[in-house]
């Protein structure tokens, strides 16, 4: 199998099955200079495998402008990225770092791509949210991590272009920011629906950030639509395990869904499994079988976490406990 890692590049990567070992196949995988015909032999490296497949090639360089020629070897579930580095007159086998579990890889100018779906938040519209890191080859050939990225809801190379020269990890957190700033001055200009879009946006640049699903859950039960707003306050609980302020936003919109309507078994189901998501939270979800029983379990959890700071907490507490003695 050949495969060019750039359109027009000098260099292709060949993998050759030589048969049959004690362990399993014989591989050969070679780096080729196809310049010249036949093509000249830079590299090979031999090694034993079951179910090796060759993916996607790709060329990088080093910060002193050395070619770096990878290429992805499927083996089994997993991946990985090998290759060759090219410093001069001396081509040495290397192969990019690795996450536990199936990933992919990229490059973006000079630096290596990793990245891998990310299972949680679900994202609107079926999207599969990516978490990734980003590596950059030394000149001494060592591999070190200078960036990162987590639960983005766009594609790379658009995150990358909207960034410019902003690392990932800044432009997700000020793009959220932003966009929760300006989505709160729009509600409070009664624009919700602005609000809302502009929560969403947040959501695809930062799936993983709480407060955007918190704020978009709060804002569909104004608008009575519990519905909707259970599973966006549940994803905020999950995120934010450790804050007490949104389990009563989210037992807020269950206490007001109709125990008998058709909304309440969509809603329990979903704040159960997302709520489940979160170790600390798992406990609330046990023996609970109504939107109205886990409303209350959650009242009670929020009474019982602000327990040691009832002063800071007067207010909301009160409310609270108005709640629940309401309840049903």
């Amino acid at each position: 199998m050949w495969r060019d890692p750039i359109e027009g590049g000098p260099y292709a990567v060949v993998l050759q099955n030589r048969g049959p070992g004690n362990a399993g196949d014989r591989w050969l995988l070679a780096l080729v200079d196809v310049r010249r015909d036949p093509g000249t032999f830079l590299g090979r490296h031999d090694f034993i495998g079951v179910g090796v497949g060759l993916g996607r090639a790709f060329a990088l360089a080093t910060e002193r402008g050395d070619a770096v020629v990878l290429a992805e070897m499927e083996e089994g579930q997993g991946v990985r990225a090998c290759g060759w580095w090219l410093p001069a007159g001396s081509p040495r086998f290397l192969c990019a770092p690795k996450v536990v579990g199936p990933s992919r890889y990229d490059t973006v100018g000079a630096l290596l791509v990793e990245s891998w779906p990310a299972d949680f938040p679900p994202m609107p519209e079926g999207r599969i949210p990516l978490t990734g890191r980003m590596f950059r080859l030394s000149p001494t050939g060592r591999w070190s991590e200078v960036e990162g990225f987590r639960c983005l809801g766009l594609r790379l190379e658009e995150a990358v272009a909207e960034a410019g020269g902003v690392g990932l990890r800044r432009w997700q957190r000020d793009g959220v920011a932003r966009r929760v700033r300006v989505a709160l001055r729009e509600s409070r200009a009664f624009d919700d629906e602005q609000a809302i879009e502009l929560l969403r946006d947040a959501i695809v640049i930062d799936s993983c950030a709480a407060e955007p699903w918190r704020l978009l859950g709060r804002l569909e039960f104004q608008a009575g639509r519990n519905g909707r707003a259970v599973p966006a306050l549940a994803t905020a609980v999950s995120l934010a395990s450790h804050e007490d302020a949104p389990l009563v936003d989210l037992a807020d919109a269950l206490a007001a869904i109709d125990i008998d309507g058709p909304e309440a078994r969509e809603a329990l189901m979903a704040a159960r499994e997302l709520l489940a998501r979160s170790r600390r939270n798992q406990p609330l979800v046990l023996n609970v079988s109504t939107t109205r029983q886990l409303a209350r379990v959650l009242y009670h959890t929020y009474l019982e976490r602000t327990a040691d700071a009832p002063d800071r907490h007067r207010s909301r507490r009160r409310r609270v406990q108005r709640q629940l003695a309401e309840l049903p």
